[in-house]
Parts: structure tokens; sequence; C-alpha cells
């Protein structure tokens, strides 16, 4: 497989595959390393064979500092107190009860009690 920085490793060996314009070998894409008889090493990614270089060693990620975003949660604006869903549901006027009511259904006022 070709690793993220684009060298794939084979037997101990690190193979640097050269970009070719838009059209290489994609990281993490597999490819078929073929070592010949007379020690010639080719590289191939779907059929077709890549160019190549060898690396004395495994180029080093680049230690950056992790950017730390801020995250501020917005809720939103609170609901001012004349908001309806401030409001108790027994203090609404007559006329938002009736926008909201059921066709041939009345609206039945019954006083809040608790059960134990």
């Amino acid at each position: 497989m070709i690793g993220n920085d684009w060298v794939v490793r084979y037997e101990n060996r690190f193979l640097q595959v050269n970009r070719q314009g838009n059209h290489g070998a994609p990281a993490k894409g597999k490819v078929a390393v073929c070592e010949w008889q007379d020690g010639r090493v080719e590289i191939r990614y779907r059929g077709q064979k890549v160019d190549w270089e060898e690396i004395a060693e495994r180029p080093q990620r680049a230690e950056t500092e992790a950017a730390h975003k801020v995250v501020i949660p917005y809720g939103g604006t609170p609901p001012t107190a004349s908001h309806p869903w401030k409001q108790r549901y027994d203090g609404m006027p007559e006329q938002s009860l009736a926008k909201h009511q059921i066709r041939g259904a009345e609206i039945v006022r019954v006083a809040p009690r608790a059960t134990p």
C-alpha cells in the first residue's frame, strides 16, 4: 500500500512514488511491487508502471502544533418573559386557545392537581 507520504515499504526499503500530474497513484492505494530476476524493481498501480526512487529513510512527519479550535457553543437567544413559551398554559388568552382548537372539540379547563 502507498502511505499518506507516498512511500511504499518493500523488504525494509523505502520507495518514494513520484507524483505524475493529477493522475498518480493515490495514497492508501494498493500497488504491486515486482522484483525481476535481474534485480530490477517495478511498482505497478492498476497495471500501469509508476515512477519511483529509493530513499534512505522514511520522511519525518512535520511537527505541527495542533491547532485547537475554540468552540463557543451558541444556544441561541433565550426567549423573553413575554414569549409564549414562557407563559403558563392556563394563563393564555382565549383567542390563542381557540386557534389550536380541534373542530368539534371543546377546550375544557381543569384545575391542576397532583395525585400521590
